[in-house]
């Protein structure tokens, strides 16, 4: 990515400065007094660049991703890490594979019978109770599932018909299940069916209570033997939830460790202390088909170069929710409810780690939770940081490659003029140029002084009047003895907020820098 800096643009104007390329108007500065400054006399002087910037000129176009945008003039760096957390319905309740016998051993307890049977003959219904296993899953009061029925009746010397009432489940039309099935003489009923049902089970949650009836139609030959005996059973298998509505108490479900890097690179080329002093870490919850309360429990830990901190805030609870579409929730941390100020003001050589619990239904409290078999939920992560901040003693580095000087021989002696107007709330300065070349192994160095102070500022660090100041920066004989070996220059650089470094300001967006560039040279054969 594009380094990103305040430095940037001067420099520039200063390597064309240094290339010897007239670019500016001659009128543009009166450069009468700046000749006497430096203590010698030039051949000429050129006024190579002049430029007004705000800060949101400086930063946006060298932003590719979004990482930095501006909302009420204000500069924000901005990033969003998806999904650190995703779950599905199976994740809240995976309900075991169930295999249930609703069956009855039915006595025929007649006088034998041979012959045509003059009417119909009905066996009392025989009732039971049969039960889901759940697990530890909790109290259900509702179940919407597909469920597959199956069954083998036996074969008996006369037709006959079997009737399976639930009295606790509805059918697709929403009446009382019945099933009813004929089975024809000398043959086996054999069945699979597959249901659409509605199980209540607010009296008991993984109870089914069935009745099997029994009847012989008239009008056929049988053959019936005393105290007969028929096992007649359905089998119910193979559920597929829908919805669930209950006491729901699933254990914990731990957020997988994982890592994001925010990518705003001109953090990773600064050295030094500073505190962001209005930052905030934001939880994004997205979720279809539940209804259940949830407490995220992040934890954070962020890097650099050997140290780390640790995030500490407490858990975030999300209670509000719409089963019957998305619903999005944002909750966060700032300064007032976590650490989120110390852990951002770390800046990420590295990375930032993330774990954490998520906690569903903390102590079994809502009797009315729900999941539908397309529930997922899935959390994202948003950081904000406002450039609202104190720092002191920060170093920046930026390299300028790809210096290439006209006959540097010629040159006997030469100076950087630079004049700015600082409406920022920055002190900013240039401490020194390396001059390395093409592997980058140092050449020499070119020392500068400070540029300019910061200006002056109100309590909350608003500008009330711009800094004007002339920074000279006048190379040595060696110096330019070394140009020719020059491949690169690297920038070293400072900054520093008001009060030593220990007022945090804000930088706005509209927060302006004016810088105008000089060159003077004398040239001279060697």
């Amino acid at each position: 990515m594009t380094k990103v800096c305040v430095w940037k643009h001067y420099l520039i104007i200063g390597l064309l400065g240094m290339c010897i390329i007239s670019c500016g108007d001659s009128e543009l500065f009166n450069s009468d007094k700046m000749t006497e400054s430096i203590g010698w006399e030039p051949d000429f002087i050129l006024p190579v660049g002049h430029g007004n910037y705000t800060m949101w000129d400086l930063l946006n176009p060298y932003d590719p991703e979004e990482s930095m945008i501006e909302r009420d003039n204000r500069i924000i760096i901005n990033y969003e890490e998806k999904e650190i957390v995703r779950l599905e319905a199976k994740d809240f309740w995976d309900m075991p594979e169930q295999q249930i016998s609703l069956n009855t051993n039915l006595i025929l307890s007649l006088t034998p019978i041979t012959g045509n049977l003059p009417g119909d003959i009905h066996i009392p219904g025989q009732g039971g109770e049969a039960h889901f296993d759940f697990g530890e899953i909790g109290k259900l009061s509702f179940l919407s599932a597909k469920v597959r029925f199956s069954g083998e009746l036996p074969a008996c010397s006369f037709s006959y018909v079997v009737t399976l009432t639930l009295p606790d489940v509805k059918d697709e039309a929403g009446n009382p299940f019945r099933m009813e099935r004929v089975v024809n003489t000398n043959q086996a009923g054999i069945f699979f069916e597959d249901r659409e049902l509605e199980f209540d089970m607010s009296e008991e949650s993984d109870r089914i209570r069935y009745r099997i009836d029994f009847f012989i139609p008239k009008d056929q030959e049988v053959e019936i033997a005393a105290g007969e005996s028929l096992k007649l059973e359905f089998l119910l298998s193979d559920v597929v939830f829908h919805k669930v509505i209950g006491q729901i108490n699933p254990p914990m479900i731990p957020i997988d460790p994982g890592c994001f890097e925010m990518n705003i690179d001109f953090w990773n080329d600064i050295t030094g202390d500073f505190y962001f002093a209005d930052p905030s870490l934001k939880l994004i919850l997205k979720s279809r088909g539940i209804d259940i309360p949830i407490k995220l429990d992040p934890a954070f830990i962020a890097y650099k170069e050997g140290e780390t901190r640790h995030f500490t805030g407490g858990p975030l609870l999300f209670d509000t929710f719409d089963e019957t579409g998305e619903t999005v929730n944002e909750k966060g941390y700032t300064k007032d409810n976590s650490n989120v100020d110390e852990l951002l003001s770390l800046p990420p050589k590295d990375s930032v780690a993330y774990s954490g619990n998520i906690i569903i239904n903390e102590g079994g409290v809502q009797t009315a939770c729900v999941i539908e078999e397309n529930a997922e939920l899935s959390a994202d992560v948003k950081v904000e940081i406002p450039l609202y901040f104190s720092a002191e003693n920060l170093t920046f580095r930026d390299t300028i490659k790809d210096i290439d000087l006209d006959n540097p021989d010629q040159i006997k002696k030469m100076a950087l003029i630079l004049r700015a107007k600082n409406g920022t709330p920055l002190k900013i300065g240039v401490k020194e140029f390396l001059m390395v070349d093409e592997n980058f192994q140092e050449v020499d160095r070119i020392n500068a002084d400070e540029l300019i102070d910061v200006p002056e500022i109100d309590a909350d660090g608003n500008v009330i009047a711009v800094k004007e100041g002339e920074h000279i920066v006048e190379l040595s004989e060696t110096n330019i003895d070394n140009l020719e070996r020059t491949k690169h220059l690297i920038l070293i650089a400072s900054m520093m907020t008001a009060g030593d470094g220990q007022i945090p300001v804000e930088v706005k967006a509209d927060a302006k820098l004016e810088l105008k560039v000089l060159v003077k040279v004398k040239l001279g054969i060697k």
